[in-house]
């Protein structure tokens, strides 16, 4: 094996060129040792061998063995007994291991096993073997030839048809035969041949032979002429068996050999190859591969613009194209971002020279390559020319006809290039996950790459695309240096590939045009959703779903015509829509066996508004009428069940139940029940199954799919003015790494010859102020300011938005689709994106409220993406020098080898890491219990003082007004903000004043500029400048509770120097969150206050309420949960208490004496609030441990501990119990999880236990 030659490897001729576009076929490849006297193959019996090795390509081991295969076909036919010989499957596989154990030819296949062709009739199962896009370029030259205009002859089509439906339907067949399904992916064991075993060989053989009155049934039924067949039949006297050349191996366009009663099937894993072949050596003979190949291109070049336009490609405007004419090239011009501009063309095969004898017997050349060379030269040239300020990617594609095609891709200084074969660029963009900038990222990341690593030059684009998707979108390995030579895996692509086939799992599925015929129409899976499709074709036109798992698809569709639904409104016309579809789908295991006495006809739901205003325009009146059922109107047509839904739904559909959603099943149901009388003449579904449909599967809390939210009583989950969101992007994150230590050594931080950082302390002080702060202040001075406010405000709302959505999703996603481990693991994963992402947005509009810049340069995408990952790369540091400073950890940082600095991932992995899914698992409890709160109108002001006095008082010393006027202005503001630019208002202050005192007369314009003032940013002459009362720890952007932060104040204040006067930027979800923010801090005392101002006495005194009430819930929770115990709270030790002590020692907040485990639970109950830095991770830390002046919670609560272990008498005498048998456990309980039982679980005397963990398991809680 040590000597292969790879088919992607250089020839060893000499040539450069890849051995598979070289001498492969020419050079004899079969270095295995054979007898001198016999062929091992001789011994054996022909039609057994034939049997066998036809058979073998149906085995998934097998999968990528072809050529070994095709070549045991051969040698077969040539040296097989014609008559007796061997039929011994042992020894046969013996001589398989010493004769075919390889070949060198055989690379890694990367095709699932099994793909599919849409045809007339729906879906054929192929084997694709190791072709390389063969199956795409089948497909789509059978729907250039049936579905579009075109001028190919009449008899074309027809042998084409016929042909197509003979084969395909032999092929699926034998596939579906033995078991196999669609897009399986091969579990390749081992590089043996596999072959049936005896009790599997009756099936197996079955499976490739075509008996002849099934193949003339066939013919009949799908009227295909029989003599067709000799297409593809092997002439074995005919053919030149005797070839050793691989590519032309005559089984290959001839996979079909005659045999005596009928057929065999001797090379299945080429048979799409073989239909190929035969369409371009048909179109040869009938003189129209010409108008094939234009029809068939187009139709390629087509679907690669529509993806595109769905990526957010833009045509580019104002640009004359160069005339192609005469050339095989397709071209379009597109705009991705404001400075860049992507050339996409394509060149094709077009047929030139093209080998009728053999698929793979001539190498396609075009003739006009050095005039389409010339001409990209030209294009590119003029781009650069008339677009002298933008960035050009040129995408290269190129769309074959299954042959070899020789053709090189130029490379230019300053325009990239990326070359893909069509499929694979197809593939790519059927991810459904590519954005307008992935391959501009992509083809720069590559070229810092290859700038010191080259790799082969016959690498695939589509391993080093999979190899940077699966490196977080970089070529990052591991931190070894970089190699000067790289050779990628052949077939690394695989799980790429796979996953793409898998996640879409394209099919044709059956349904019913305007005039009731039945066709099929081609399908893609909605993600994440196990028998829910869509049709492609329907996109923008139609809205549809389609249900699978029952006998017949089950089509939904909305009657209304799409383009005539106002754009507002269409998001109640798609909720249903996934609603119904949603419902079918969950009670297939209940309606899929009602069904199976109805024919395999598809059923179409029609589903539409009866008073459509009312549903385009909802009012919330939530009064819901009874008899609704009956204003439904429900009528049945064929197969298709037509249901007009009544407003009066609306109420049912508003609130935390899903009454609404029960009422729609049961209509739904009744619907099939009139369809089935139709067809059957008796209904399917008694009252009682139905009923049980209902509390099985429909009635079940949170299981709900319409959302009617009124989000007036929560403006964060309003979805005015939002727009989709876009995270900082790994490409920028690892760009900035990767350039890092060249600025370093410049900045003399480091030398080239530094290893391990010492002074790290001083290390990233200096990295941040003569690197990351510089940068990004010159960065940003570029840039109009107010762009990037305006800019900013809004992504940070529409964040806001989308957090709180995911948090309101949370109990029905769970109810719904996945398990609360998975959603908290999802959630997890979610809010790290959103959070980090959300966090380097606030602090960049902090820096740019504080120092505006003075460019007048609108960004680009790329811009906004890089200044993203330049606030996330002060923060990153920021954070570890906190970590350091404070002395938390021992944290290496040291030069690697590959280029980068490396930081000790310790802390990360064994304490943030699980810390964070501790809360994601908080947050989807929190979901859970609070999600009724979403549907509860806000209480109407009574016109009782929210707030006390004495908190009125404090505030107004503090700040010069009070709580009360701060929370009103704060509401008024926003709501005013919400109707005039729900994503970002621009407020100047006079009109701002007048729009608040319009809805708050009683606020004066005195108070409104004091709160104003204190909920404003504003410019100040350097970042590190500090206004009157703050701290150092106010600026830095990785510190929490900082007064100069977007959470603190919300609005940013600019001089408008032309009518001078103050505007302020308003983004009024932030605003909202601001407010609940200040409450947040006053009353868990974090709010910072003058230090002897009113304000702080009282938040000290709310502390010791606060601490008191959650004491109050705990024993309230086990006094209601727990039998068989004895309970009690604030349980004194000291001098005058029954259980007496020489000293006051304090008291057990809650104290459980479980009879039944015989346990004693010493509960000390803190109201925490977890660790949002190092620095609070710090205070946490003392809190629990002490500190030199002060002791912590742990040794206090020790004394008790040891003070019980020795007087569990006394206790026992309190409570008139033997307590001798009963193990004492401390515990100490807070309200939520805390980062310290991650950071310093091996130093815990005893257990730190969350609420939340005790709330879900009870006792077990206190022993895992």
């Amino acid at each position: 094996m040590g000597n292969k030659i790879g088919r992607n490897d250089k020839c060893p001729c000499g040539s450069g060129k890849k051995y598979k576009k070289c001498c492969i076929g020419k050079i004899s490849t079969v270095k295995i040792p054979r007898p001198t006297n016999a062929h091992p193959l001789s011994k054996f019996n022909i039609n057994f061998l034939i049997d066998v090795f036809s058979s073998s390509f149906l085995f998934p081991n097998n999968h990528g063995k072809n050529i070994r295969l095709e070549l045991l076909m051969r040698e077969s036919l040539l040296h097989g007994k014609k008559d007796n010989g061997s039929a011994n499957i042992i020894e046969l596989i013996k001589v398989l291991n010493t004769y075919y154990a390889h070949h060198h030819f055989e690379d890694p296949p990367v095709n699932p096993f099994t793909k599919i062709i849409t045809f007339f009739g729906g879906d054929y199962l192929i084997l694709p073997g190791i072709s390389e896009g063969g199956d795409f370029i089948l497909s789509n030259i059978l729907g250039a030839i049936f579905h579009t205009k075109n001028k190919l002859p009449n008899t074309f089509k027809s042998l084409v048809t016929q042909l197509s439906l003979l084969m395909l339907n032999i092929s699926d067949k034998a596939i579906r035969d033995v078991g196999l399904e669609r897009y399986l992916e091969a579990d390749i064991v081992n590089n043996e041949i596999s072959v049936f075993k005896k009790e599997e060989a009756i099936d197996y053989i079955n499976a490739i032979s075509i008996v002849e009155d099934d193949f003339l049934k066939l013919c009949e039924i799908y009227k295909i002429e029989k003599e067709i067949i000799n297409l593809i039949l092997l002439g074995i006297q005919e053919e030149d068996l005797t070839t050793v050349e691989e590519s032309k191996n005559p089984v290959i366009g001839k996979p079909i050999l005659k045999v005596n009663g009928g057929y065999k099937i001797i090379s299945l894993g080429n048979f799409h190859i073989a239909l190929l072949h035969a369409i371009i050596e048909m179109s040869i003979s009938q003189n129209c591969l010409k108008e094939l190949i234009t029809i068939y291109t187009s139709i390629i070049w087509n679907n690669i613009n529509v993806h595109l336009g769905y990526s957010d490609y833009i045509r580019l405007e104002k640009y004359k194209p160069i005339d192609n004419s005469g050339l095989d090239i397709y071209e379009e011009f597109y705009r991705i971002d404001r400075d860049k501009i992507v050339y996409v063309s394509m060149q094709y095969d077009d047929g030139s020279n093209y080998d009728i004898t053999k698929p793979f017997g001539s190498q396609g050349k075009n003739k006009n390559a050095s005039r389409i060379e010339k001409h990209i030269d030209q294009v590119i040239e003029s781009l650069q020319t008339q677009f002298p300020d933008d960035k050009i990617l040129s995408i290269q594609i190129f769309a074959g006809l299954g042959r070899e095609y020789y053709r090189t891709y130029k490379k230019y200084d300053s325009v990239e290039v990326l070359a893909f074969p069509a499929y694979y660029f197809d593939l790519i963009m059927n991810t459904r996950e590519y954005e307008a900038l992935d391959f501009w990222y992509y083809s720069q990341a590559k070229k810092r790459f290859v700038e010191k690593t080259r790799f082969s030059s016959f690498t695939d684009e589509i391993d080093l695309y999979s190899m940077y998707k699966d490196l977080d979108n970089s070529f990052y390995m591991n931190d070894d240096a970089q190699p000067d030579m790289m050779w990628v895996q052949l077939g690394y692509a695989k799980k790429f590939i796979q996953k793409v086939y898998e996640d879409e799992d394209a099919h044709s599925i059956s349904r019913r045009d305007d005039k009731g015929r039945v066709y099929k129409t081609p399908c893609i899976r909605i993600k994440g959703q196990e028998n829910l499709y869509y049709s492609p074709a329907d996109l923008g036109k139609r809205l549809t779903k389609v249900i699978t798992g029952y006998k017949q698809p089950i089509w939904v569709e909305s009657l209304d015509n799409l383009s005539k639904v106002p754009i507002e409104s269409k998001g109640i016309y798609i909720e249903f829509l996934d609603a119904i579809s949603y419902w079918i789908w969950q009670i297939t295991e209940y309606l899929s066996i009602a069904l199976e006495n109805i024919d395999y006809q598809p059923i179409t739901i029609n589903f539409d508004f009866k008073e459509k205003l009312k549903f385009h325009e909802i009012e919330f009146k939530f009064d819901r009428e009874e008899g609704i059922e009956n204003d439904f109107e429900i009528s049945v047509t064929g197969t298709t069940i037509t249901i007009i839904i009544p407003h009066k739904i609306l109420p049912y559909l508003y609130g935390e139940d899903n009454l609404g959603e029960q009422i729609l099943v049961r209509k739904i149901l009744e619907g099939f029940n009139m369809l089935s009388k139709n067809k059957i003449n008796k209904g399917i579904l008694t009252q009682d199954s139905i009923n049980e449909i209902i509390e099985n599967v429909v009635n079940i809390p949170h299981k709900k799919k319409i959302y009617l939210l009124n989000t007036n009583n929560n403006l964060l989950l309003d979805p005015r003015g939002t727009s989709s969101v876009r995270y900082i992007q790994e490409y920028n994150i690892n760009k900035n790494l990767d350039k890092l230590i060249p600025k370093l050594i410049k900045h003399k931080i480091i030398t080239n010859k530094t290893v391990d950082i010492e002074d790290k302390n001083n290390f990233i002080k200096k990295m941040s102020s003569k690197i990351f702060l510089p940068e990004l202040i010159n960065e940003i001075e570029k840039y109009d300011s107010h762009f990037l406010l305006e800019h900013f405000i809004r992504l940070n709302e529409s964040l806001i938005y989308n957090r709180n959505r995911k948090i309101l999703n949370t109990p029905t996603m769970i109810a719904c689709f996945i398990s609360k481990e998975k959603q908290i693991d999802d959630l997890n994963e979610s809010f790290q994106d959103i959070d980090r992402t959300t966090l380097s947005i606030r602090c960049l509009i902090e820096h740019i409220a504080a120092c505006p810049g003075n460019g007048n340069l609108l960004p680009s995408q790329e811009d906004i993406d890089n200044l993203l990952a330049k606030m996330d790369q002060i923060i990153s540091w920021g954070m570890i020098g906190d970590q350091i400073n404070y002395d938390l950890d021992d944290i290496k940082i040291n030069v690697l080898k590959s280029g980068r600095i490396g930081t000790d991932k310790k802390l990360s992995e064994q304490v943030f890491k699980p810390f964070r899914l501790s809360k994601s698992s908080e947050n989807v409890s929190d979901a859970i219990n609070t999600y009724k709160n979403n549907y509860k109108d806000l209480p109407e002001d009574d016109g009782k003082e929210i707030f006390t006095k004495k908190t009125e008082e404090a505030f107004i010393s503090e700040y010069g007004v009070n709580l009360t006027q701060l929370i009103q202005f704060s509401q008024v503001l926003s709501g005013i903000c919400f109707f005039k630019d729900p994503s970002c208002s621009i407020l100047y202050e006079d009109d701002l004043i007048y729009e608040i005192q319009k809805l708050l007369p009683e606020l004066s314009k005195e108070k409104i500029i004091t709160s104003l003032n204190h909920f404003s940013l504003s410019k100040r002459k350097h970042i590190m400048d500090l206004p009157d009362g703050m701290e150092t720890y106010d600026v830095f952007p990785w510190r929490f509770n900082r007064r100069l932060s977007l959470n603190q104040k919300p609005l940013v204040k600019v001089f408008d120097t032309e009518k001078k006067e103050n505007k302020y930027y308003v983004g009024p979800r932030q605003l909202i969150k601001s407010e609940r923010f200040l409450l947040y801090l006053f009353y868990s005392g974090k709010l910072r206050t003058k230090p002897e101002g009113k304000l702080n006495k009282l938040i000290g005194k709310n502390l010791d309420k606060k601490g008191e009430a959650f004491t109050n819930e705990v024993h309230h929770y086990f006094n209601d949960t727990i039998q068989n115990s004895i309970i009690d709270k604030e349980v004194e030790i000291n001098t005058k208490s029954q259980l007496k002590h020489s000293k006051d020692i304090g008291d057990i907040d809650v104290l459980v004496i479980n009879k039944e485990s015989k346990k004693i639970y010493l509960l000390e109950c803190k109201n925490t609030e977890a660790a949002k830095n190092i620095k609070q991770l710090v205070e946490e830390v003392n809190n629990l441990f002490g500190s030199e002046s002060k002791k912590g919670w742990i040794k206090k609560h020790n004394e008790r501990y040891e003070w019980i272990i020795a007087n569990k008498d006394l206790l026992g005498a309190k409570y008139n119990i033997d307590l001798k048998e009963f193990d004492v456990i401390p515990i100490i309980l807070t309200s939520e999880q805390l980062a310290t039982e991650f950071l310093k679980k091996e130093e815990l005397p005893f257990k730190l236990v969350s609420f939340y963990n005790v709330k879900e398991k009870l006792f077990s809680a206190f022993e895992d």
